[in-house]
């Protein structure tokens, strides 16, 4: 035949080695075997972006390519899960008034929305606020509104141009009008207890029955006298005995104590609209500051039920170094006893002297409570009943008389309760009828883990 031209050897040659790399075995890696040539991979790329705008326009599933975005930059970036964290988990604190102050509507202005809406709303110490203030934070809940509160100790403070007028119009006493100041939290609690006996009705009241702050023996005490006695369910204490130990010398193992000063020492007296006990405010003085300088680990609270006597303990305390009088003339607890220097409690208060009103929700790990009131001599209420009765009682116990405040008083305390006062206020039979907690808590006192001096 003729002769094959060189440009047909040069095919035959190509031809050759194609089918020779066909014939032999590929031995590269599998991931590069399965390669796409750069032509596909173009192609598949421009398939991608064609149906990511298919997607990205369809109103069925446009949202779906956008939360693909977003998990993508996540997975991606720290710093894009934190600050998704930060732009989609809205946890803010306020005020029932300053709920709806313009700094939150500021926060919370979302595009055209002008209303405050939350999910959920907590309101802490709710049975506290009156009504008003109560309605703020509740109107802003979309699905879920949690009151937390306790209607066994203080009740909301009304305005006192109302309280006056009521007293003027009503003629109240002064228990009179703490024993009708109902809270707006008690009512719901009432009525949704009362909605829950009907059929298919969920538990809308849970109560916490755990306390974690005082002795089990103190825990106990506060749980019989003012919630048991109420019909509600016992309190219960976990943390063992051994959390509570003070080691206040001339206390030993005690949790409790009651530190006599009979009327014949000196009876309350007016200071202004109040009233004060000289000889309490003098012994509490003395032996906080003995505590105080000998634990000084430990914090000390002073509770009066009379502004009075919280008045008269700053400036008898003032003679023992713990308060100081300030340029303006007010008194101010002392620069070293201000907050804890060493201890497991470092930066909290140290000493605190107030009215019941200024320990809500406050703890301290010595408590003294100033009774001040003291029974007049041949105090008797033979042949009198109904409201006569309670009259005399009222004016005999004063604000001992309200159960609420009471509580307060005896339930600020981790380790040690002491009562200061005429103690025949307690063990006289009228007690019993005025404030049982009072005859209770002496009974307390003559037990094991107490004593009265």
């Amino acid at each position: 035949g003729a002769a094959l031209e060189s440009s047909q050897l040069d095919s035959l040659l190509e031809l050759k080695n194609i089918l020779l790399d066909r014939c032999l075995p590929d031995y590269r890696p599998r991931h590069v075997r399965q390669a796409l040539d750069e032509q596909d991979c173009k192609m598949l790329t421009e398939l991608r972006i064609d149906l990511q705008n298919k997607v990205r326009n369809s109103k069925s599933f446009g949202h779906l390519m956008v939360l693909d975005e977003y998990r993508a930059a996540l997975n991606a970036s720290t710093q894009s899960l934190q600050q998704a964290i930060k732009d989609y988990t809205a946890v803010l604190g306020a005020t029932c008034q300053q709920a709806a102050g313009r700094p939150m509507q500021k926060l919370k202005l979302i595009g055209t929305e002008s209303q405050i809406v939350f999910e959920n709303v907590i309101i802490d110490e709710a049975a506290r606020a009156t009504p008003l203030d109560l309605m703020i934070p509740m109107s802003m809940a979309r699905k879920r509104l949690v009151l937390v509160g306790d209607h066994r100790q203080l009740p909301h403070m009304t305005d006192d141009d109302v309280e006056k007028e009521l007293s003027k119009d009503q003629e109240w006493d002064e228990v009179q009008q703490a024993m009708l100041k109902d809270s707006l939290f008690k009512r719901m609690v009432e009525q949704l207890e009362t909605l829950e006996n009907e059929q298919q009705q969920p538990k809308r009241v849970v109560m916490l029955d755990t306390q974690f702050r005082m002795h089990r023996l103190l825990g106990d005490f506060i749980s019989q006298n003012f919630y048991e006695k109420h019909g509600l369910p016992p309190i219960k204490t976990t943390r063992p005995d051994s959390d509570f130990v003070h080691g206040v010398s001339g206390y030993q193992q005690a949790v409790c104590a009651w530190k006599d000063i009979p009327a014949a020492q000196g009876s309350q007296q007016r200071r202004g609209t109040s009233w004060h006990r000289p000889t309490e405010t003098k012994w509490i003085a003395q032996e906080a500051k003995r505590i105080l300088n000998e634990r000084p680990e430990l914090s000390v609270g002073v509770i009066s039920f009379y502004a009075g006597q919280r008045d008269s303990l700053f400036e008898t305390m003032a003679q023992y170094g713990l308060t100081e009088k300030s340029p303006t003339g007010d008194y101010t607890i002392g620069e070293a006893y201000r907050s804890l220097a060493i201890g497991k409690n470092i930066g909290e208060e140290r000493l605190r002297i107030g009215t019941v009103d200024a320990f809500q929700g406050k703890e301290f790990d010595i408590v003294f409570v100033s009774l001040v009131r003291t029974l007049p001599a041949n105090f008797s209420l033979d042949g009198l009943s109904g409201l006569e009765l309670d009259e005399k009682l009222t004016r005999a116990y004063g604000f001992l008389r309200v159960d609420n405040r009471l509580n307060v008083a005896l339930s600020r305390q981790r380790s040690l309760l002491i009562m200061v006062g005429d103690i025949g206020l307690a063990r006289h039979p009228a007690a019993q009828q005025a404030t049982p907690a009072l005859p209770a808590f002496v009974r307390l006192c003559q037990g094991e883990y107490g004593f009265v001096f």
